[in-house]
C-alpha cells in the first residue's frame, strides 16, 4: 500500500509560510512498536523538516528569545504526516492516527483522533489538547493515551463523541515511533522543570502544528481507512490543556491572538489544572511543597489546612495548605509515614527555596547567551518569613514569559477549571488572571471544584476530599464541550433549569461522593435506635434522621430504605413539637419509619433543604421545590458509604404525595443502583419540567399505591 503523503502539499505550504526546507533522508516510517498498532506502511517517504534556524538550539541567546512578544513576531508552521493508525474505528471513538510533524528543526508526534461519520457542513471542529509534565525519564516511554480507561484518553474521547476532531502533541523529546523517539529530548535535559521554562518551548510545539493543520485535508485519508474527506472548522480550532500543558495553552493562545502571525488563530481556550503562573512563583510554590513539610503544616508542627495550629500559634514559612493527594497521609507519626519521610525530607522552607532557584540559576547562566553570573539572595522579613532578592536581569525577564501578565492578548473565551485545594493550579492565580482579562475585554469563566485534586477527581483520601464533593474533570468536560462546539462561554454558565433538569439530576448523582456526619444520638424509641446526622447538598448543610433495628447488624449490613416525606406548608416547622423542639419525623410521619426498622430495614429520613433547621429555605419558594429537593435526596444516597452497618446491594426508596415526586426523579438519576421503589399517594400532576416528574426513564421496579378518592 503506498503511503498517503501531502508531498505535493509541501512547496505551496513553504512559499505561503516563508519556511525553508530542509530534506532530511534518515527519517522512516513503518509499524509503530506499540500495542494496539495494526498498520504498517513501509514505503513512506520521509517527510521534509523545517528549520528555523537559531530556534531548534538549546542554549537560547537571550531569555526575550521566549517573550510573548517575540513569539508573536516569529512564524510557525509544519506538515503532518501520518505514521500508523492506532486501534480499531468505533461508533463512538473513531479513529486514531499518530503522525510525525517538524517543529523547529525537530521531528516530534501527534496523536490524530478523528470522529465517525461525515464532517458538518463547514468542517469537523478542532481541539488540540495538551497533556501534562512527564519528566525526562518518561518522555521517550510516553504512550499516545493508548490505555483506553487512563485519564488523558477519558478527556480526548469526551471530544472526539462531541463531533470534534482532536490532535494531541505528544511535544518535543516525548514518544517513540519505529523505535525512533521523537527528537528535542535535550530541551529537556536543559530545561525541564527547574527552570520553568520547558512551557515555551512546548508551545511553540503547539503553535507549529496549528498552522500545519492546512496539511490534514491533503492526506489521502482512505489510504487509512477513513473513507470520508476529513474537513476542519478553522473558525473553530479550540485549545485544552491539563496542568504544565496549561502553561503552553496560555502562551499559545497570548501569541495567537490578533496581530500575531499565527495563521490559524485559535478561537477558544480551556485549561484545568493549569500551573501558569510567575515563573518565579512557581518556583517559590512548587519547589517547597515538594520536599518539605513547613510549606503546609501549622504553627504547632500539626496538619490543619492553614498556618495557624491548634494551640493558635503561626507558621511564618507556611505556602499552602494542602500537600498534593497521592500522600496519602498528613500525618508524621502515622505508621503510614514511610516513603513521605525520604520526600519531604527538607529540613525548612529556606532550604527548599534556596535549592529550587539555585536550579534555575543555573540553567539560566548556562542556557542563555546574554546571562552569566546571575545570582539570588535569600533574607528573613521581619515576622521570620523569607524572602528572595533575585538578579534583576532574570526577573524582569522571566515577567515576559508566559501568558500569565498579557491579558490584552487573551481575547478569546476561555475557561480556567481549578480546585481550591491545589497548590499546582493555586486559586488566586485562576481569580487574579480571570479578571483581568474581562477588565480587558476578553471573556473568561473561573470554576472552582471544592476539595477536588489535581485531575479534578475526587481524592481517596478523606482527609483530603471529605463530605460533599462532586467530581470537577466531568463537569469541566461538559463545559468545554459546549465552549468548542458553539462558542458560547455562556453555555458553561448552566441556569438553575439545567440542575433541576433530568439531565443535571443525573450528571449530579454520577459525579458526587458525600458522607455522613453523626451530629447526635437520640434516645431508642420501641427498642429502635435513632441518630440524627449532618451531610451536604449542593454546599447547604442538611439533616437527617436515622433508624435503625434493634439487634446486632447482619454480616452484610441491613437493607437500606431512603424515605422521602411530602409537602408541609411550613417547611422550618416540619418534624417539630408544638414547642419549637426537634422531634423528627414529627407525629404525622412517625410510626412509619418505625415500622420499617422493625422489619430489619436501617431508615435514612432527610429534612429536604429549608425544611426544620437543614439550610436552604429560599429554595421551598422556588418555582419547583421538588427538582431541589431531589438533589437532597441523591446527596443522602451518596452519603450510604459512611454508614458502617448498610447494605448497599440492598438499597430502596419509599415516598409519600410530594416525597413520591422527588422519588420519580431519583429514579431516573440513580437507575439501576436502586432494587425497588415504592410511592404513596405520589403529586404526579403538571408540567414534567415543572412541577411533575415524568414516568419514564428509569428500569426500577415500582409499586405505586393510592386512594381512588385522592385528588392528587
Amino acid at each position: 500500500m503506498r503511503f498517503p503523503c501531502a508531498h505535493n502539499y509541501w512547496p505551496a505550504l513553504a512559499k505561503k509560510r516563508g519556511l525553508v526546507l530542509d530534506t532530511v533522508a534518515a527519517m522512516t516510517a513503518g509499524t509503530l512498536v506499540l500495542a494496539g498498532c495494526a498498520h504498517k506502511h513501509p514505503e513512506s517517504p520521509a517527510p521534509p523538516q523545517l528549520d528555523y534556524g537559531k530556534w531548534a538550539q538549546v542554549n537560547i541567546g537571550s531569555l526575550d528569545d521566549l517573550s510573548i512578544e517575540a513569539l508573536r513576531a516569529r512564524e510557525y508552521g509544519s506538515i503532518i504526516t501520518p505514521e500508523a493508525r492506532l486501534g480499531v474505528e468505533s461508533d463512538s471513538n473513531g479513529t486514531t492516527l499518530l503522525a510525525s510533524y517538524p517543529s523547529d528543526g525537530n521531528r516530534v508526534y501527534t496523536r490524530i483522533d478523528i470522529p465517525s461519520g461525515q464532517p458538518p457542513a463547514n468542517g469537523f471542529p478542532v481541539v488540540i489538547f495538551v497533556h501534562g509534565w512527564y519528566g525526562i525519564e518518561k518522555a521517550p516511554a510516553f504512550d499516545f493515551f493508548q490505555q483506553q480507561d487512563s485519564l488523558y484518553a477519558e478527556w480526548v474521547a469526551h471530544f472526539v463523541q462531541a463531533g470534534m476532531v482532536v490532535l494531541s502533541p505528544a511535544l518535543r523529546g516525548h514518544g517513540t515511533i519505529n523505535g525512533v523517539p521523537a527528537q528535542g529530548i535535550e530541551f529537556l535535559k536543559q530545561w525541564d522543570n527547574g527552570s520553568y521554562l520547558n512551557p515555551m518551548f512546548y508551545a511553540i510545539d503547539v503553535l507549529n502544528l496549528l498552522d500545519g493543520l492546512d496539511s490534514l485535508e491533503a492526506i489521502d485519508w482512505p489510504a487509512w481507512g477513513i473513507d470520508r474527506r476529513v474537513r476542519l472548522d478553522r473558525k473553530r480550532i479550540g485549545i485544552s490543556g491539563h496542568s504544565q500543558g496549561g502553561d503552553a495553552v496560555l502562551t499559545a493562545l497570548a501569541v495567537s491572538g490578533e496581530g500575531s502571525a499565527v495563521a490559524n488563530p485559535l478561537s477558544a481556550g480551556s485549561i484545568i489544572s493549569g500551573c501558569f503562573g510567575p515563573r518565579m512563583e512557581q518556583a517559590g510554590i512548587y519547589g517547597p511543597m515538594a520536599n518539605t513539610l513547613e510549606a503546609f503544616m501549622s504553627g504547632d508542627g500539626s496538619w490543619t489546612g492553614t498556618a495557624t495550629g491548634h494551640d493558635g500559634s503561626v507558621n511564618p514559612e507556611f505556602v499552602f495548605g494542602y500537600p498534593p493527594d497521592w500522600i496519602g497521609t498528613i500525618d508524621p507519626q502515622s505508621a503510614d509515614w514511610t516513603w513521605q519521610s525520604e520526600t519531604w525530607s527538607s529540613p525548612s522552607v529556606a532550604a527548599s527555596l534556596e535549592e529550587k532557584f539555585a536550579e534555575m540559576y543555573r540553567a539560566v547562566n548556562q542556557g542563555v547567551k546574554d546571562i552569566s553570573g546571575a545570582s539570588f539572595e535569600l533574607k528573613k522579613d521581619p515576622n521570620g518569613r523569607t524572602t528572595i532578592g533575585h538578579d534583576p536581569r532574570v526577573e524582569a525577564a522571566m515577567r515576559r514569559i508566559g501568558g500569565f501578565h498579557y491579558a490584552n492578548f487573551l481575547s478569546e473565551p476561555l475557561h480556567l477549571h481549578h480546585s481550591d485545594q491545589d497548590y499546582y493550579s493555586v486559586p488566586r492565580w485562576n481569580a487574579d488572571l480571570s479578571a483581568r482579562i474581562n477588565q480587558s475585554g476578553g471573556t473568561s469563566r473561573d470554576f472552582t471544584y471544592p476539595r477536588n485534586n489535581h485531575s479534578l477527581l475526587i481524592s481517596p483520601y478523606d482527609w483530603f476530599s471529605p463530605g460533599e464533593v462532586v467530581e470537577g474533570l466531568g463537569e469541566a468536560l461538559d463545559r468545554d464541550t459546549g465552549l468548542f462546539g458553539e462558542g458560547d462561554i455562556a453555555a458553561a454558565e448552566w441556569p438553575e433549569s439545567e440542575l433541576t433538569s433530568a439531565a443535571g439530576l443525573k450528571r449530579y448523582a454520577n459525579r458526587l461522593h458525600n458522607a455522613f456526619q453523626l451530629e447526635y444520638q437520640r434516645e431508642p424509641l420501641e427498642g429502635m435506635n435513632r441518630e440524627v446526622v449532618s451531610f451536604a447538598a449542593d454546599g447547604l448543610k442538611q439533616y437527617a434522621l436515622i433508624v435503625k433495628p434493634a439487634g446486632q447488624a447482619p454480616e452484610n449490613g441491613w437493607p437500606v430504605l431512603l424515605m422521602n416525606h411530602g409537602f408541609h406548608p411550613d417547611p422550618p416547622n416540619n418534624g417539630r413539637t408544638e414547642d419549637g423542639g426537634t422531634d423528627r419525623p414529627g407525629d404525622y410521619y412517625r410510626g412509619l419509619p418505625l415500622a420499617y426498622a422493625k422489619q430489619g430495614f436501617l431508615v435514612v429520613w432527610p429534612d429536604f433543604r429549608g425544611h426544620n433547621i437543614s439550610e436552604g429555605y429560599s429554595y421551598t419558594q422556588k418555582q419547583d421545590p421538588p427538582a431541589w429537593y431531589a438533589r437532597d435526596a441523591v446527596a443522602a444516597f451518596r452519603a450510604l458509604p459512611s454508614l458502617p452497618d448498610a447494605n448497599l446491594s440492598q438499597v430502596f426508596w419509599w415516598g409519600h404525595s410530594m416525597g413520591g415526586n422527588v422519588t420519580l426523579r431519583v429514579l431516573q438519576a440513580i437507575g439501576g443502583q436502586v432494587q425497588g421503589a415504592s410511592i404513596w399517594s405520589a403529586w404526579l400532576a403538571g408540567d414534567p419540567g415543572q412541577q411533575g416528574a415524568p414516568l419514564a426513564g428509569f428500569n426500577t421496579p415500582l409499586v405505586i399505591q393510592h386512594s381512588r378518592g385522592d385528588p392528587v
